[in-house]
């Protein structure tokens, strides 16, 4: 079965609509750029959609590649200052020039949405929220296909920030202890691991690295990998997969789509907190 993320996704960019409404105020969420990829602009534009339809204001600040950290910093410290938005989102890439660490450590906790920033990261390790993007998105495709994880073999391919790390994080907060596959992992181990899979969570962004011969029969391939080839986005795990996968995720329109759903569902759940009275929260 192909997992329509997409169809996914406006479902529950109802259920958000619903909870905007009820605000004080209009969300307002600030996104900072630096279009050194073609893709940046499309992937924010995403994002722009996507709020607009729930009817949250995007206001951007995009940089040009000569950009210094201080002056993103200094930005940053404006927007904070001011009080002038609800989420921060640093979109990445950055330029190698800018100390991507040091500034997405300066966006507040009660501000970082993509959950990036030390703070926030933490507070997710230890007390399981706010979950990040990524994860929610695939946390959210493993509930509603009714994915029993606690009875499956799960392989997570690479240990990134974005993907690998948060996922595994998450699987271990629901008591399961996922097998990761990272560069080093020997040859005949790697390959063991794919064969005997339930279920297999690739985020490497190395197009079509997982095979059909690689897994068995049934397996549930769930990409969370992007990579750009001659100007096409192609995903972790070759298409001819879906033929042999009980649940498959393609790419464009899989995780993605859930991934900003998820980004928003994170900045609702902040902004509940600080405008809706605990006890009307369910």
């Amino acid at each position: 079965m192909k997992y329509d993320g997409k169809q996914e996704s406006l479902h529950i960019q109802k259920e958000l609509q619903k909870r905007v409404q009820v605000l004080k105020k209009k969300p307002v969420v600030a996104v900072i750029s630096v279009p050194i990829h073609p893709s940046i602009a499309s992937f924010i534009a995403i994002k722009k959609r996507y709020a607009t339809a729930l009817g949250i204001t995007i206001q951007e600040y995009v940089f040009d590649d000569t950009v210094t950290t201080e002056k993103i910093k200094n930005t940053l410290q404006e927007i904070i200052h001011t009080n002038s938005c609800d989420g921060i989102i640093i979109q990445l890439p950055l330029p190698k020039t800018c100390d991507t660490t040091s500034l997405i450590n300066s966006i507040p906790e009660n501000l970082d949405i993509d959950v990036l920033g030390e703070k926030a990261w933490q507070h997710f390790c230890i007390s399981k929220t706010p979950i990040p993007p990524v994860a929610g998105a695939i946390a959210h495709i493993l509930t509603t296909t009714k994915t029993d994880i606690h009875n499956k073999k799960i392989v997570i391919i690479g240990k990134g920030k974005l993907v690998g790390e948060p996922i595994s994080i998450l699987l271990k907060h629901q008591g399961v202890t996922p097998s990761i596959v990272e560069i080093n992992t020997p040859d005949e181990l790697r390959m063991s691991l794919y064969k005997d899979a339930d279920v297999i969570i690739s985020g490497i962004g190395s197009p079509h690295h997982l095979k059909p011969e690689f897994c068995k029969k049934g397996v549930i391939l769930i990409d969370a990998g992007t990579s750009e080839q001659s100007g096409t986005l192609s995903g972790d795990i070759d298409p001819l997969c879906e033929s042999i996968a009980s649940i498959y995720t393609p790419v464009p329109g899989g995780v993605g789509p859930l991934t900003v759903a998820c980004l928003f569902k994170n900045l609702l759940n902040l902004l509940e907190k600080k405008y809706i009275k605990p006890a009307t929260l369910s």
